[in-house]
């Protein structure tokens, strides 16, 4: 009798492994995520306001993940060669994209090597008040003088943009619209050096963050002509509604894995995502940046991105097709 128990204990020991392989095998557990370096990929190039949260956070995600996560700057082709070679990657969770808006926008304009439904939302990194800058020198001090010297000589002024299709391209060509001017976007890699060509007089203004550029108006090369909300750091500058201008202009970065990701696996990442969020070393860190921490992640952001896509969507509507 209790050689017939052993052997069914055994054979009953044997299902329960053989089982345990099975899930294992069919990715439904999650245990032991991650277990080798993950990896967040930059559609742009390295020195943007992007790249540097991305990396702040990546350093604060090795800590609650366990594993390295390393950044990889991927420019090119607006967002595409970065989105395509986080497309190329299993959705397994490893690889995650940095990018707010201009994720969803950018399929609407061009063709992309993914769609909106590609990807899903992790959270919200941060967000940061955008400006108009342009050089100190500049016959301009405030958008409304820009827009009247614009209307005077139509395709003179050229302006730059990271890439094409981004949340400033819309941006750009709302305010383009809604003031009835002829300016022309120069493309290029990056916030980084748009910054240089303005610098430099390659163009004259720029959509940029005011974190990344508030060097440069502290020490007097760089000056804002319209503000996203009033900041204390740029005292007298008004904001676009001032200045007779609608939209939101508020830029706000995230990070997205593939869409059929394990929910698990999901999970894993989300909770780290929650702890970065509510660190002090990360917050005290953005905000020494300029911006502010994010609040959403999960089905909150999920749904926040499905708005701003509706908003973004109605935003393209009005604007003509070029």
């Amino acid at each position: 009798m209790v050689k017939k128990v052993n052997l069914w204990m055994a054979f009953l020991s044997m299902i329960a492994v053989a089982l345990t392989m099975v899930f294992l095998v069919n990715g439904v557990s999650a245990q032991g995520f991650p277990k080798k370096p993950l990896q967040i990929v930059v559609p742009w190039a390295a020195g943007g306001q992007t790249d540097m949260i991305t990396r702040l956070a990546a350093h604060q995600l090795t800590k609650f993940l366990g594993q390295p996560v390393v950044v990889l700057n991927k420019p090119g082709g607006a967002i595409a060669v970065g989105t395509d070679f986080v497309m190329k990657e299993p959705a397994d969770g490893y690889t995650l994209v940095s990018a707010g808006a201009t994720l969803f926008i950018a399929p609407k304009i061009q063709k992309m090597p993914y769609t909106v439904p590609d990807l899903i939302g992790l959270g919200e990194l941060s967000e940061s008040k955008c400006a108009i800058l342009v050089r100190k020198d500049a016959p301009w001090s405030n958008l409304k003088e820009f827009v009247e010297d614009a209307k005077k000589r139509p395709g003179d002024i050229y302006y730059g943009i990271p890439g094409t299709g981004n949340v400033q391209t819309v941006w750009w060509e709302s305010l383009k619209e809604q003031a009835g001017i002829n300016i022309v976007s120069v493309p290029y890699s990056g916030d980084a050096p748009i910054i240089a060509a303005l610098l430099g007089g390659d163009v004259k203004a720029g959509f940029i963050d005011m974190p990344l550029v508030l060097p440069h108006v502290k020490a007097g090369t760089l000056k804002a002509l319209a503000i996203s909300d009033r900041d204390e750091d740029s005292p007298g500058v008004m904001t676009f509604k001032d200045q007779g201008f609608e939209g939101k202009f508020v830029m706000w970065r995230a990070l997205s894995v593939r869409t059929g990701t394990p929910k698990k696996v999901y999970a894993v990442l989300e909770d780290a995502f929650k702890k970065m969020l509510i660190e002090k070393s990360y917050a005290d860190a953005l905000r020494k940046m300029g911006s502010i921490p994010g609040t959403m992640t999960g089905e909150k952001f999920v749904n926040f991105v499905k708005n701003e896509d509706k908003l973004y969507a109605e935003m393209l509507q009005k604007i003509p097709k070029k």
